[in-house]
């Protein structure tokens, strides 16, 4: 039997070098994904963080910084958190979009770049 995706925006599978930073805390975390949305991603993290914390979520595509200001919506602790977009820049939102279109089609594999395997 299928379920109906409650989905907005489609997952990619794709990992990439992420960093996540509480606004009061004086340190980032370094993490990485294991998918990305227009809406939001998956970082694997050992140190997991609580449902509704607000974050600085930085995703670096193809070497570029992708900001966003986000919310944590789930945990599975020692695992990772599933991030929700709250904010992001009209030009960063730009970047990721077509990060995710040139990854749709080349089934990203982990780190595997925008521009890898294209002539």
């Amino acid at each position: 039997m299928k379920y109906p995706s409650e989905r907005r925006h489609p997952r990619v599978s794709v990992a990439v070098p992420a960093e996540v930073k509480k606004p009061l805390e004086g340190y980032v975390r370094r993490a990485q994904t294991t998918n990305v949305s227009e809406g939001g991603c998956y970082i694997e993290m050992l140190y997991t963080l609580e449902p509704m914390t607000r974050l600085e979520v930085v995703l670096w595509l193809n070497g570029e910084k992708v900001k966003a200001r986000a919310e944590v919506v789930t945990n599975q602790p020692s695992l990772g958190n599933g991030i929700r977009f709250i904010q992001i820049s009209d030009k960063d939102k730009q970047k990721l979009k077509e990060f995710l279109e040139v990854a749709k089609k080349t089934r990203a594999f982990p780190f595997r770049t925008a521009t890898s395997g294209q002539s």
